[in-house]
């Protein structure tokens, strides 16, 4: 008859699993399973746990985990904790994580351990890529990083998820690239064709790059504030409180540009009609921003000018560029200045919510169902904002 969960100790669940300190305070080790064919060993630590007899070990209790268990449970975070608070000892947590982990197994094949052919076959193909191309190795060898240089001498990084069937099985193959690569896979593919492969699709995009790090050099660029290779776009300052997206296409990139302008109307309607009216004088030998300002006629200002009054897009009145909702927010999706002054002298950025809450502080504002009517705080103009919120 099997031992009930009060009779059962720790020791008898997960035998690799030991206790870290003399008070049993903690445990570390490996969770050996075994789920028909499929064996693993996973790390884990228990630890800080509750002293008072009968409390739950969510009460206080520490849980750590490798990778590899990590992904396994992906998903059943929220049943882990679940038993974490049912349970009021160890042993009883270790029986009910060994049946939840041997019932994932026995559903995900892609769990099986490869053969040994796996391990050997992988070392002989990376001594043919090269180990110096290899970044990262995941301890279980289902991933790993391969690093490569592009023509232009740009390195690259690929993330490589090797299948419990490879080679048979093509990998997943993941890329900062503008485009996806369709990894072709035919009997005899190794990790030299994913670098092959990859390194063409690399060349290909290096005049696109050279396009776009012309913008960072040259230009003020307010987005992406830290560009990815697969960033097909910039937005850069062009004065009078204005910007433009240039969003490139990766098959031809010194072709025009789709073009968006951002500020107020009197400040970016010329520049739309010289856009629409210089077209012919396009040169598709240039640079993009080469033909950007030979076709608006103007220089585009650069980093080094940005601070300057006229081309900076920072809110007129935080003075910050992007407002974040919360203080736990990431950074680069804070809300950016999206209502420009409509005086042309002016043109002053302004967030949203800024806007909304001093021209709610002002005596002298008007409302109308949910818009303020009310006056640009730098020159007067009058300046109308949709509220946020109710308001008065």
């Amino acid at each position: 008859m099997m031992s009930s969960a009060q009779e059962t100790t720790p020791a008898q669940v997960f035998p690799l699993m030991v206790p870290a300190d003399a008070s049993l305070g903690a445990y570390d080790g490996y969770l050996s399973l075994s789920a028909g064919a499929l064996n693993s060993k996973l790390w884990m630590r228990l630890s800080s746990l509750p002293s008072r007899p009968g409390a739950p070990l969510s009460e206080s209790c520490r849980l750590e985990m490798g990778e590899p268990l990590a992904l396994l449970l992906e998903g059943y975070e929220g049943l882990v904790l679940a038993r974490l608070k049912e349970c009021t000892t160890v042993a009883a947590f270790f029986l009910e994580l060994r049946t939840l982990l041997e019932n994932i197994l026995q559903t995900r094949p892609s769990c099986e351990v490869p053969p040994p052919s796996f391990y050997s076959g992988l070392v002989q193909e990376l001594d043919e890529v090269g180990w110096d191309h290899l970044v990262w190795l995941q301890e279980d060898l289902a991933a790993l990083r391969l690093r490569l240089s592009d023509r232009a001498g740009r390195d690259h990084e690929l993330r490589v998820d090797l299948p419990a069937g490879y080679p048979a099985t093509p990998p997943s193959v993941q890329a900062d690239l503008p485009r996806e690569v369709t990894l072709h896979w035919p009997p005899g593919s190794s990790l030299t064709s994913v670098v092959h492969q990859y390194s063409e699709a690399a060349d290909s995009c290096c005049d696109l790059w050279e396009c776009l790090e012309d913008f960072d050099r040259e230009c003020s660029v307010m987005e992406p504030e830290q560009p990815s290779r697969s960033a097909l776009f910039r937005r850069i300052a062009v004065g009078g409180h204005s910007s433009l997206v240039v969003t490139l296409d990766p098959d031809n990139p010194r072709s025009i540009p789709e073009c968006r302008f951002m500020g107020s109307e009197a400040a970016v309607a010329p520049l739309r009609e010289k856009l629409r009216s210089n077209r012919h004088l396009w040169d598709d030998e240039r640079l993009t921003r080469v033909n950007l300002e030979r076709v608006l006629d103007l220089r585009l200002p650069s980093q080094t000018e940005a601070a300057l009054d006229d081309i900076s897009a920072n809110c007129c009145i935080c003075y910050g560029y992007r407002l974040l909702a919360h203080p736990d927010q990431d950074p680069t999706l804070g809300e950016t200045p999206d209502i420009n002054c409509e005086n042309p002298q002016c043109g002053r950025p302004f967030h949203r919510a800024c806007l909304v809450e001093w021209l709610q502080s002002n005596n002298e504002t008007r409302r109308s169902f949910d818009t303020l009517f009310g006056q640009c705080l730098y020159c007067t103009n009058p300046i109308t904002v949709k509220a946020l919120r109710a308001a008065f």
